[in-house]
């Protein structure tokens, strides 16, 4: 593999999609970064144990190519970086080049991946603009208990009358942030996760028109250039339609 490519856009997607493989240690085969050329572009994957990410980032082609590296090192690397890199698979490495500097990383010979989550079936598909879930994810996370670990420790996620909802509910509290979004009529989507999950998905997408779908226990947010999959948080999350404390939040347009 030998490619060219912005070291900025590829650092801004690496930093922000960082969160799924951070909870493995460094030396885990898991915590790696599969790079693959295809097309015009370079595809990379991150793999966690309840999330996962594929990423498309367009790029200069000088030899197709494939291989794995440790997450941590390659991410941290790419962060140093500012403009145009160049990517070359070399022996048992990848080399990171700009000028006149060169850094070698050794490559992961076997690093197993999950790939259950792209053969999964995904419905309840609706779009949303990635500054109005960053908008929303801001108004009800201060209200969310974090030491939880039932449901109520994440945020609910409701699609309703055209309309998305973002829920937290903790102890006699409330907060809710409405937005109206584009979807079918008998869109019945409804799922729940880690605030720190939707924190970092709003981040990634913040720019970009977000189609949202799901099954019964996966999440799918992708965009032109990025696809996100997170499990959910098992159970059923509480009624909580109407106002019963003055720590109510409605922000909608």
């Amino acid at each position: 593999m030998y490619i060219k490519i912005d070291a900025t856009i590829l650092a801004k997607y690496l930093k922000n999609t960082a969160y799924i493989v951070s909870k493995f240690k460094e030396e885990s085969s898991l915590a790696c970064v599969h790079l693959k050329t295809k097309e015009d572009g370079l595809v990379l994957i991150l793999n966690g144990d309840t999330d996962k990410a594929v990423i498309t980032l367009p790029c200069s082609i000088v030899e197709q190519g494939e291989c794995y590296v440790t997450a941590n090192k390659f991410i941290g690397l790419v962060q140093s970086f500012t403009g145009e890199i160049e990517l070359i698979q070399i022996d048992k490495g990848l080399s990171v080049k700009q000028d006149k500097i060169k850094i070698n990383l050794p490559l992961i010979k076997d690093c197993p991946l999950d790939t259950s989550f792209t053969k999964m079936q995904f419905d309840n598909e609706f779009t949303l603009d990635g500054d109005v879930l960053d908008s929303m994810i801001g108004v009800v996370s201060p209200f969310i208990d974090k030491t939880s670990k039932t449901i109520l420790g994440g945020i609910n996620l409701q699609l309703k009358n055209g309309a998305i909802k973002a829920r937290t509910c903790h102890n006699a509290a409330m907060a809710m942030s409405v937005f109206k979004c584009r979807a079918e009529e008998n869109n019945g989507f409804e799922a729940t996760l880690k605030v720190e999950t939707l924190q970092a998905i709003s981040k990634i997408f913040a720019e970009d028109e977000i189609t949202i779908s799901s099954n019964e226990s996966v999440i799918r947010f992708a965009s032109e250039d990025c696809m996100i999959y997170t499990r959910t948080l098992s159970g059923k999350y509480p009624p909580i339609e109407r106002p019963h404390t003055s720590s109510q939040f409605i922000t909608s347009y």
